[in-house]
């Protein structure tokens, strides 16, 4: 296999998460990409995903400097596997720290803070409107659950845990999907095993955290 292949198999199939086929077909379509548009830089929102470290592996092998912008938690966790962008803009210390421990070069990674809260601290929601398209009491207090496309039986795991602590209380327990999740069955199903209800909606994720009165999430 060609050199820029290697790297992606040193760096991504030996992962916990050995998605090669996926893999392989994000590394044929950024390299087709970047043969043709020959950029100086690519700038990505994630160093560890499977659609990015196809990218920036065969970027790498070219020669191509990478800036990645912080787009969700750092872990101190080995499934990230090896850093491969040249320039890391985090959120805070707390994620530099995190990536220095990796190995990477405390010059190249910047506190920058995160922009999004700049608009989304200014966002309120509606909560009676809001409740009333989905049918809720908007008197009663509401409990909001961001799920995380984790492995299956992780998922199960923690979305029980969760579900459990929860259902004595006389809350609306909304439901909201991360972008990679198409379906909220799995999640209705283990709320019905568990004796609750909840209430998926596709409302934008701000004004829903605004109304909340909780909020939980599985990161």
């Amino acid at each position: 296999c060609s050199k820029s292949m290697w790297i992606q198999k040193k760096n991504f199939y030996f992962r916990k998460r050995k998605r090669i086929l996926d893999v392989l077909i994000y590394h044929e379509t950024f390299k087709r990409v970047l043969d043709l548009e020959k950029p100086k830089v690519v700038l990505t929102l994630s160093e560890s995903s499977d659609t990015t470290r196809p990218m920036l592996g065969y970027a790498k092998s070219l020669g191509i400097k990478s800036i990645f912008l912080q787009h969700g938690v750092v872990k101190d966790t080995s499934v990230y596997g090896d850093v491969l962008v040249d320039t890391l803009a985090v959120w805070g210390n707390e994620s530099k720290e995190e990536y220095v421990k990796r190995g990477i070069d405390p010059k190249k990674v910047f506190v920058v803070g995160i922009p999004n809260l700049d608009y989304i601290k200014n966002i309120k929601g509606d909560k009676a409107k809001i409740c009333n398209f989905l049918g809720l009491n908007s008197t009663k207090k509401l409990f909001l659950y961001l799920t995380q496309p984790h492995e299956r039986a992780t998922n199960e795991r923690l979305t029980s845990i969760i579900f459990e602590g929860i259902k004595d209380f006389d809350a609306n327990i909304v439901l909201k999907l991360h972008p990679r999740e198409k379906s909220a069955l799995f999640y209705e199903g283990i709320a019905k095993d568990v004796g609750i209800k909840v209430f998926p909606t596709s409302h934008n994720l701000y004004e829903l955290v605004s109304i909340s009165d909780v909020v939980f999430g599985s990161t």
